[in-house]
C-alpha cells in the first residue's frame, strides 16, 4: 500500500500519522515545496513574529517522528502535475514518481498578490517561516507600517507592530474588520482595543504601491495616500489547485470533495484549507481555512484513504469550526460561525475580556465568542459537540 501527500502542513503531517495507525507497513511519501522541516504556521503572525530574532519557528513534530515512523519525506520538491490516467505525480524537475494507490491532497492556499512588483516597494507577504523572518527584521520603534487587509493575520501583525512602538496603519475594505467572524458587537470592541494602542484604522480600497518624494506610499481608490516605510499585504488566499489542471480532479473553490473528503477521482482524498466538502444531503460545500479544522480533516482523510484501499466503510467528516487568535494581552477564541445568527447576547463584557453568544431564529446557539475566557470557551464548544482530543 503506496499513499502519497501532497503538502506536509498541519493537515498534511497528521493525515500520515491516521495512515500509520490505520495500516503500520503502508509506504508514506509526503511532498512539500519548502525546504523547511513541518511547522506550525498561526505561529508566523503570533509567536514568532514577535520573538526574539534568534528564535526558531515551532517544529508540528520533534525531529526524529518522521524517522521513527518510516515516513518519506521530501522537502524541496514541489509538485506540479497529477496524471488522468494513473494516481503518479511529476515534480517540479520533471521527472514523474511511480503510480501511487491513493493521494491525499492537502496543498493549502497561496496568497494573493494585488500588487506587481511589491517587494520592490517594501511590502511583505506572510505565508511562510521566511516571510516571517524578513517581515520580523522591519519591525522597529521608528517606523511606519501600513497594513493591507483587515483580517485575522493583519490584525496580528497590527498589535505586534503598536506593542513595538511603530506608527501602525490598517486599511481595510469592509466597514467593519472581523464583523463575519466575531459578529459587529466583538469586532467593534476589539477594533476599539487597537484604537487605544494607537492603531489607526482606514475605510478604503488600496489600488497600487509608490515611491514617490523618497518615500513609498499606498495610493487608494478615494486619489488619497497613506505613507509608510513596510507594508504588509494580507488580502486574503486562494486554494492551491492550479496544478490539478488536466488531472480529472474537480476543482472550485478547492477540491470538491463529499462527507468523506473523498474528491471526484477515485482514490485521490483532500484535507486543510484547500478542500471544499459537501457537510449534508443537500451538497452544500463549505471551505474552513482554520488551522483546528485542517488537522481534524488530515486525520480523517489519511483514516479513509486507507479504508477505501482495504474496501472498509469510510467515516464522514463533521466539526463545529473554531479558531483563535492572539492580539496584545488579549486571546480570541471563536466557536462555530456568526453567519447565520438572529440574536446575540453579551454574556460578561469588561476592558479585557468578552464573552458573547450567538443563536439562530429557532434559538440554537450557532457561535460563541471568548475573549481571554478559555474555560468559558472550552465548555461551550463541548457544549456544541465538539471533543477536544477528538
Amino acid at each position: 500500500m503506496r499513499i502519497a501527500i501532497v503538502g506536509a502542513s498541519i493537515s498534511g503531517v497528521n493525515a500520515a500519522d491516521a495512515i500509520r495507525a490505520e495500516a503500520h507497513d503502508a509506504e508514506v511519501v509526503l511532498f512539500d515545496k519548502s525546504v523547511s522541516m513541518p511547522y506550525d504556521r498561526p505561529a508566523l503572525s503570533k509567536g514568532f513574529l514577535s520573538s526574539d530574532p534568534d528564535l526558531d519557528i515551532v517544529s508540528l513534530r520533534d525531529d526524529g517522528h518522521f524517522a521513527k515512523n518510516r515516513y518519506s519525506l521530501r522537502l524541496a520538491s514541489e509538485v506540479v502535475h497529477l496524471d488522468r490516467d494513473s494516481l503518479s505525480l511529476t515534480l517540479a524537475d520533471g521527472v514523474p514518481t511511480a503510480p501511487f494507490d491513493a493521494l491525499i491532497l492537502a496543498t493549502g492556499c497561496r496568497a494573493n498578490v494585488p500588487f506587481h512588483d511589491y517587494q520592490k516597494m517594501n511590502a511583505h507577504m506572510l505565508r511562510t517561516d521566511e516571510d516571517a523572518a524578513r517581515l520580523r527584521l522591519e519591525l522597529r520603534s521608528d517606523r511606519r507600517i501600513v497594513i493591507i487587509g483587515g483580517g485575522f493575520v493583519g490584525l496580528e501583525v497590527a498589535a505586534i507592530a503598536a506593542l513595538r512602538g511603530m506608527q501602525v496603519t490598517v486599511i481595510h475594505r469592509s466597514p467593519l474588520p472581523l464583523a463575519h467572524v466575531l459578529g459587529d458587537g466583538a469586532a467593534e470592541w476589539l477594533i476599539a482595543r487597537h484604537r487605544r494602542a494607537g492603531v489607526r484604522f482606514v475605510h478604503g480600497t488600496a489600488l497600487s504601491l509608490d515611491h514617490i518624494g523618497g518615500q513609498f506610499a499606498v495610493n487608494l481608490a478615494d486619489s488619497s495616500t497613506v505613507p509608510y516605510d513596510v507594508a504588509v499585504i494580507g488580502v486574503g488566499v486562494s486554494p492551491d489547485t492550479d496544478w490539478l489542471r488536466g488531472s480529472g480532479v474537480h476543482t472550485a473553490d478547492g477540491v470538491v470533495c463529499d462527507r468523506y473528503l473523498s474528491s471526484t477521482r477515485p482514490g485521490v482524498f483532500a484535507a486543510g484549507d484547500v478542500a471544499s466538502w459537501s457537510r449534508d444531503d443537500r451538497n452544500h460545500a463549505v471551505r474552513i481555512e482554520h488551522f483546528d479544522t485542517a488537522g481534524r480533516q488530515g486525520a480523517v482523510a489519511g483514516r479513509n484513504a486507507v479504508r477505501w484501499l482495504l474496501g472498509a466503510s469510510m467515516e464522514e467528516f463533521s466539526t463545529v469550526p473554531y479558531l483563535w487568535s492572539d492580539q496584545f494581552d488579549l486571546k480570541i477564541q471563536v466557536v462555530g460561525t456568526v453567519e447565520s445568527y438572529a440574536v446575540a447576547r453579551v454574556m460578561a463584557s469588561s476592558a479585557s475580556s468578552l464573552i458573547v453568544e450567538y443563536r439562530s431564529k429557532a434559538g440554537e446557539r450557532v457561535a460563541f465568542v471568548g475573549v481571554n475566557a478559555p474555560a468559558r470557551v472550552m465548555k461551550a464548544r463541548r457544549a456544541m459537540g465538539v471533543d477536544f482530543a477528538s
